[in-house]
């Protein structure tokens, strides 16, 4: 058994579970089945007499849950998530469902873009704090962050539909954006940054005083979509400037990266806006790791280390404020926030594909502890749960605000505890709260794990994760609870990577083609051989248990200490309990409601 990596804290107890003689069938969930969940809060969520607007905050365990009405907070933010997410979630499921209503809703992100490839809108996102706020024209501001979320799906809408309108309002963005970024050289290599980070620009192309003006904006990756649709290698050099500017802490007064990969806040200005870490001037986690992840992404497709080893260092950074399971500070560290954990999974995911490959059992760990965990179903026991809240409530308004409920199944909770939805352990803090920001971004992991489970790279198939997927490389279908490992059926034929838990012991990995014993050689945690398309491959290792405890909340709980039981890459039990009446997080049994069989 090889050491356990990824955990913050003390990990002691460690044992070998036995293995089943033979493979067992699946009890594992359905990849599939929670796209197909996300696809109801998709298509029911979006308002049509608000031109298809969706829901900013829902929260579930309160009197009235969801916001009716106009939503001033999500403009050009939230919708500008979900707008990624229909064809993220549409690879997965694989129909036509909702075609009108996700068409409406892309035309609704595309009237935002005006002439000069910017996206003009009011700055309600921005100001969280004012829900209720009214804004008119008069307050509208270029929005760089919903402009660089647009120029992402029109690429992926390109890549998908080759409309040539489409790309040709990708390319309006693409040079809108870069004469709005500010430019500069160093030693002959371009660095460039947002005049206002992620923050609003007004429409003379000024920064408009904001605290999220100090974060970057993540305008890495989208660029990477945009040539990947339209091969323009400008917009390569565009990635690689506006990397540059961001690994340098070009952007005045904005976020500065330190040698060990943290992030923190020049000149006084982190203490600016309630979640970020004013005490350290910590950048927020999610802000600053989506920009990070773009980063990452660069180095990765144009092979450049430099890139990678950034992105790296503010990964393990952050592996030092979070546990390891899957729960991390949105900053301050009272709070655990989708969105964070959605990127950590995507850049755990790339620098497992760039030869760190340990870093796809972090992103599994995550995902089964939190994604899986936190998409909301609105199963019978939670409805009585609704019930019983509101027991003051006349029977026909809760069966109204369960109706609204309805609409929002499929969602992922935003705001999370440690060990329960409610977030006890930390002053319930954004406890059960569905965010517009994190919902989406949730959604982003399901696909990061459907994508990443099974891949073709230029060395042949790489399976990389035990998850229940069915994507263009191969059929895979997990071997949990009961063992480490899968069942794999190529889409093509060729040398095949399996790779097992980086804490098993090679001597203990069983490996059968079609039936018969396969002797593999080993590249790392991969076993390579060539297989053909109709072999059935297994894989199989045996799990670990062990304990792990951590205390990581030194500002708002510094004497808590929170004990972990593990089984494999699944946190199953946890002390201190959740309170009596509170929605457990983290338990053995596997979500009945996601497993496969549920699938129609």
């Amino acid at each position: 058994m090889g050491r356990i990596k990824g955990l913050t804290g003390y990990v002691s107890d460690a044992s070998i579970l036995p293995m089943p003689d033979c493979p067992p069938a699946t009890g594992d969930i359905s990849i599939k089945l929670m796209a197909e969940w996300a696809f109801n809060y998709l298509i029911r969520s979006p308002k049509p007499e608000y031109n298809y607007q969706p829901v900013f905050q829902v929260f579930p365990l309160r009197y009235p849950s969801v916001r009716e009405g106009d939503d001033p907070v999500v403009n050009c933010d939230t919708d500008a998530r979900m707008d990624w997410e229909w064809y993220y979630m549409r690879d997965i499921v694989g129909d036509s469902r909702g075609a009108d209503i996700e068409n409406k809703f892309h035309a609704r992100m595309r009237a935002y873009i005006n002439a000069d490839g910017l996206a003009i809108s009011h700055g309600g996102c921005y100001r969280e704090d004012l829900e209720d706020a009214v804004y008119s024209e008069e307050d509208n501001i270029i929005h760089v962050w919903g402009t660089t979320k647009i120029l992402n799906s029109l690429a992926e809408d390109y890549l998908r539909t080759q409309n040539p309108e489409r790309l040709e309002l990708a390319t309006r963005i693409f040079c809108g954006l870069k004469k709005l970024f500010i430019w500069g050289d160093e030693q002959g290599e371009p660095w460039c940054y947002a005049p206002n980070g992620m923050g609003p620009v007004d429409l003379g192309g000024k920064p408009s005083k904001n605290s999220w003006g100090t974060q970057p904006d993540p305008v890495v990756g989208p660029l990477i979509r945009f040539w990947q649709a339209s091969g323009d290698s400008s917009a390569l050099l565009f990635a690689r400037a506006a990397a540059n500017g961001i690994m340098w802490g070009k952007l005045p007064g904005g976020l500065k990266f330190s040698p060990d990969g943290s992030f923190r806040h020049g000149d006084g200005h982190g203490a600016e806006h309630p979640t970020l870490d004013g005490a350290g001037k910590v950048g927020h986690s999610h802000a600053t790791l989506h920009a990070v992840w773009g980063v990452g992404e660069l180095g990765l497709v144009v092979g450049d280390e430099n890139y990678i080893e950034f992105a790296k260092r503010s990964f393990d950074w952050m592996l030092s404020r979070g546990t390891g399971t899957g729960w991390f500070p949105a900053m301050p560290d009272n709070c655990n926030e989708t969105c964070t954990v959605s990127d950590m999974i995507s850049i755990a995911a790339l620098l497992g594909r760039a030869d760190y490959s340990e870093y796809f059992d972090y992103a599994e760990r995550y995902f089964r502890n939190y994604i899986v965990n936190l998409q909301f179903i609105l199963t019978d026991e939670m409805r009585e749960y609704y019930r019983r809240a509101h027991a003051d409530r006349a029977p026909d308004e809760i069966e109204f605000q369960l109706n609204l409920l309805n609409r929002i199944q499929g969602a992922i909770i935003g705001g999370s505890g440690i060990n329960d939805y409610e977030n006890n352990l930390l002053g319930r803090v954004s406890g059960f709260c569905i965010f517009g920001c994190c919902a989406p971004e949730g959604m982003r992991a399901i696909h990061t794990i459907w994508g990443n489970t099974a891949v073709m790279e230029r060395d042949g198939l790489h399976v990389n994760m035990a998850f229940n997927v069915d994507n263009s490389a191969a059929t895979v279908t997990s071997l949990l609870p009961l063992c480490g490992g899968m069942k794999v059926k190529p889409k093509q034929s060729g040398l095949v990577h399996l790779r097992v838990a980086h804490w098993a012991n090679k001597a203990d990995v069983l490996v059968k083609c079609s039936g018969d014993a396969v002797s593999p050689r080993w590249e790392g945690d991969y076993a390579v051989f060539d297989a053909k398309v109709g072999d059935e491959i297994t894989v199989m290792w045996p799990l670990i248990t062990f304990t792990h405890r951590a205390q990581v909340w030194n500002v708002s709980a510094p004497d808590l200490a929170v004990t972990f039981e593990w089984e494999g890459n699944r946190a199953v039990s946890v002390n201190p309990s959740p309170q009596s009446g509170a929605i457990s997080l983290l338990t053995r049994d596997i979500r009945q409601d996601l497993l496969p069989e549920r699938c129609e």
